[in-house]
C-alpha cells in the first residue's frame, strides 16, 4: 500500500502575474469564458516531482483552490503526480490589525 501525500495550496494560480502570457499547456475552457490552468512548475508541483523521483511508495497529490473554476480539474503528470483545481470563492478576513484573504472550497 502507497502512502498518499496531499500538498494543499492555499492560493490559487497566478493568473494575475501571468496575464501577458500564453496559457499553460494544461489548461480547460470554463462555461463562463474564462479559463483555468495548470503550469506544473510551481513549487509545490516540483517538490511533488521530485519526491516522486526517489520514493516509489508514494502518491503525491496538489489540491489548489481556483476562484475561476466552476469544477474540479484534474491533471496526472508523467511522473503521477495529480494536481488537482477545486471551485473556490475569496474570502477576505479582518482580524485585529491583519487582513487575511482565505479560500473556501465548494463543492
Amino acid at each position: 500500500m502507497k502512502l498518499k501525500v496531499i500538498n494543499i495550496v492555499n492560493h490559487a494560480p497566478a493568473y494575475e502575474g501571468h496575464r501577458d502570457r500564453p496559457r499553460p499547456k494544461i489548461n480547460w475552457d470554463t462555461p463562463n469564458g474564462s479559463w483555468v490552468g495548470i503550469w506544473g512548475y510551481e513549487w509545490h508541483d516540483i517538490i511533488g516531482n521530485n519526491t516522486l523521483s526517489v520514493a516509489n511508495d508514494i502518491e503525491y497529490e496538489v489540491w489548489q483552490p481556483d476562484q475561476r473554476a466552476d469544477k474540479i480539474y484534474e491533471h496526472t503528470f508523467e511522473t503521477g503526480l495529480v494536481h488537482r483545481l477545486f471551485p473556490a470563492i475569496d474570502k477576505n478576513m479582518y482580524m485585529a490589525c491583519t487582513n487575511k484573504k482565505i479560500f473556501i472550497l465548494r463543492p
